[in-house]
Protein backbone atom coordinates (compact mmCIF):
# COMPACT_ATOMS: atom_id res chain seq x y z
CA UNK A 1 0.00 0.00 0.00
CA UNK A 2 0.90 3.37 -0.44
CA UNK A 3 2.48 5.47 2.27
CA UNK A 4 -0.35 8.10 3.16
CA UNK A 5 0.04 11.68 1.94
CA UNK A 6 1.19 14.10 4.62
CA UNK A 7 -1.46 17.09 4.68
CA UNK A 8 1.02 20.11 3.32
CA UNK A 9 2.43 18.47 0.12
CA UNK A 10 -0.32 19.87 -2.18
CA UNK A 11 0.23 23.19 -0.49
CA UNK A 12 3.34 23.82 -1.21
CA UNK A 13 3.36 21.86 -4.83
CA UNK A 14 0.19 24.56 -5.18
CA UNK A 15 2.28 27.85 -3.89
CA UNK A 16 5.11 26.57 -6.06
CA UNK A 17 3.30 26.42 -9.54
CA UNK A 18 2.05 30.00 -8.10
CA UNK A 19 5.22 31.01 -8.09
CA UNK A 20 6.76 29.88 -11.49
CA UNK A 21 3.75 31.33 -12.82
CA UNK A 22 3.86 34.66 -11.14
CA UNK A 23 7.75 35.27 -12.50
CA UNK A 24 7.05 33.98 -15.94
CA UNK A 25 4.48 36.56 -16.46
CA UNK A 26 6.87 39.42 -14.90
CA UNK A 27 9.50 37.85 -17.69
CA UNK A 28 7.36 37.81 -20.07
CA UNK A 29 5.34 41.31 -19.45
CA UNK A 30 9.50 43.01 -18.68
CA UNK A 31 10.99 42.06 -21.32
CA UNK A 32 10.15 44.22 -23.83
CA UNK A 33 11.10 47.03 -21.57
CA UNK A 34 14.25 45.48 -20.75
CA UNK A 35 14.74 45.47 -24.49
CA UNK A 36 13.97 48.82 -25.05
CA UNK A 37 14.63 51.10 -22.73
CA UNK A 38 12.36 53.60 -22.24
CA UNK A 39 15.51 56.57 -23.63
CA UNK A 40 16.90 54.60 -26.50
CA UNK A 41 15.64 55.20 -29.58
CA UNK A 42 16.27 53.03 -32.91
CA UNK A 43 15.81 53.69 -36.42
CA UNK A 44 14.64 51.58 -39.51
CA UNK A 45 13.63 51.51 -42.91
CA UNK A 46 11.68 48.56 -44.77
CA UNK A 47 10.23 47.48 -48.29
CA UNK A 48 7.41 44.78 -49.02
CA UNK A 49 9.93 43.59 -51.79
CA UNK A 50 12.99 44.54 -52.99
CA UNK A 51 12.04 43.76 -56.66
CA UNK A 52 10.00 46.47 -58.21
CA UNK A 53 8.66 46.74 -62.50
CA UNK A 54 9.44 49.90 -64.09
CA UNK A 55 5.84 52.25 -64.08
CA UNK A 56 5.06 51.21 -60.47
CA UNK A 57 5.23 52.87 -57.21
CA UNK A 58 6.76 51.02 -54.21
CA UNK A 59 6.50 52.60 -50.64
CA UNK A 60 9.38 52.82 -48.09
CA UNK A 61 8.92 53.16 -44.52
CA UNK A 62 10.83 54.55 -42.02
CA UNK A 63 10.27 53.64 -38.24
CA UNK A 64 11.59 55.36 -34.90
CA UNK A 65 10.94 53.46 -32.00
CA UNK A 66 11.86 55.16 -28.28
CA UNK A 67 10.33 58.73 -29.87
CA UNK A 68 7.33 60.49 -30.71
CA UNK A 69 8.73 64.07 -31.86
CA UNK A 70 11.41 63.23 -34.35
CA UNK A 71 12.58 65.69 -36.71
CA UNK A 72 11.33 64.67 -40.71
CA UNK A 73 14.27 63.36 -42.67
CA UNK A 74 16.01 65.27 -45.57
CA UNK A 75 14.80 63.55 -48.41
CA UNK A 76 17.39 61.21 -49.52
CA UNK A 77 19.16 61.15 -53.26
CA UNK A 78 18.60 58.14 -54.82
CA UNK A 79 20.23 57.39 -58.02
CA UNK A 80 17.79 55.65 -60.53
CA UNK A 81 14.53 56.59 -58.64
CA UNK A 82 12.83 59.07 -57.15
CA UNK A 83 11.45 59.52 -53.24
CA UNK A 84 8.81 61.66 -52.02
CA UNK A 85 7.93 62.01 -48.93
CA UNK A 86 3.87 61.29 -48.39
CA UNK A 87 3.53 62.31 -44.41
CA UNK A 88 4.57 61.14 -40.92
CA UNK A 89 2.31 59.72 -38.20
CA UNK A 90 2.28 59.06 -34.34
CA UNK A 91 2.47 55.00 -33.49
CA UNK A 92 2.55 55.45 -29.71
CA UNK A 93 1.20 53.01 -28.20
CA UNK A 94 0.10 52.30 -24.32
CA UNK A 95 -2.26 50.04 -22.36
CA UNK A 96 -2.96 49.38 -18.62
CA UNK A 97 -2.97 45.94 -16.98
CA UNK A 98 -4.69 45.06 -13.32
CA UNK A 99 -3.70 41.85 -12.19
CA UNK A 100 -4.80 40.67 -8.61
CA UNK A 101 -5.42 44.69 -8.02
CA UNK A 102 -2.19 45.60 -8.87
CA UNK A 103 -1.93 48.20 -11.68
CA UNK A 104 0.67 47.63 -14.34
CA UNK A 105 1.11 50.28 -17.41
CA UNK A 106 3.27 50.05 -20.32
CA UNK A 107 3.93 52.35 -23.40
CA UNK A 108 5.78 52.73 -26.51
CA UNK A 109 6.90 55.85 -28.08
CA UNK A 110 6.99 55.48 -31.93
CA UNK A 111 6.78 57.94 -35.25
CA UNK A 112 6.58 56.23 -39.00
CA UNK A 113 8.21 58.36 -41.61
CA UNK A 114 6.32 57.05 -45.18
CA UNK A 115 7.81 58.11 -48.74
CA UNK A 116 7.42 56.88 -52.44
CA UNK A 117 9.61 55.48 -54.33
CA UNK A 118 9.50 55.13 -58.29
CA UNK A 119 12.17 53.81 -60.94
CA UNK A 120 13.27 56.24 -63.48
CA UNK A 121 15.66 53.18 -64.86
CA UNK A 122 16.16 49.49 -64.14
CA UNK A 123 18.18 47.93 -62.65
CA UNK A 124 20.25 47.77 -58.96
CA UNK A 125 18.91 50.99 -56.89
CA UNK A 126 19.93 51.59 -53.83
CA UNK A 127 18.39 53.49 -51.03
CA UNK A 128 21.07 54.93 -49.06
CA UNK A 129 20.98 55.35 -45.28
CA UNK A 130 18.33 57.65 -44.10
CA UNK A 131 19.00 60.02 -41.37
CA UNK A 132 16.72 61.03 -38.49
CA UNK A 133 17.39 63.74 -35.89
CA UNK A 134 15.75 62.60 -32.39
CA UNK A 135 16.64 64.90 -29.52
CA UNK A 136 19.45 66.46 -30.91
CA UNK A 137 21.08 63.39 -31.68
CA UNK A 138 21.09 61.79 -35.15
CA UNK A 139 20.26 57.90 -35.79
CA UNK A 140 20.49 55.79 -39.28
CA UNK A 141 18.28 53.74 -40.93
CA UNK A 142 20.42 50.76 -42.88
CA UNK A 143 20.46 50.68 -46.78
CA UNK A 144 17.99 49.00 -48.74
CA UNK A 145 18.71 47.51 -51.99
CA UNK A 146 15.83 47.09 -54.60
CA UNK A 147 15.53 45.43 -58.18
CA UNK A 148 13.99 47.75 -61.27
CA UNK A 149 13.25 45.72 -64.15
CA UNK A 150 11.05 46.02 -67.04
CA UNK A 151 7.34 44.80 -67.20
CA UNK A 152 6.77 41.13 -69.23
CA UNK A 153 5.39 42.15 -72.62
CA UNK A 154 1.76 41.96 -72.56
CA UNK A 155 0.25 39.24 -74.73
CA UNK A 156 -1.63 40.50 -78.01
CA UNK A 157 -5.38 40.61 -78.57
CA UNK A 158 -6.42 39.47 -82.01
CA UNK A 159 -10.32 39.44 -83.35
CA UNK A 160 -11.29 37.96 -86.27
CA UNK A 161 -14.29 36.96 -88.29
CA UNK A 162 -13.63 33.21 -86.89
CA UNK A 163 -13.14 34.13 -82.90
CA UNK A 164 -11.11 35.99 -80.52
CA UNK A 165 -7.78 34.34 -78.88
CA UNK A 166 -5.36 36.04 -76.36
CA UNK A 167 -1.57 35.20 -77.44
CA UNK A 168 1.44 36.08 -79.69
CA UNK A 169 1.26 36.28 -83.43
Amino acid sequence: AAPPRRGGEGLVSMNFNRLVMLLTAIFVLGLPTLALGQDEVSVSASVRTNRMYMGDEMHVEVLVEGADNPRQPSDPLVDGASLRFLGGSNVSRSFTMIVNGRRTERSTKGYTFLYALSPTRPGRIVIPPIEVEVDGRTHRTERILIEAIEPPPAPTVRTSTIGTWIGRP
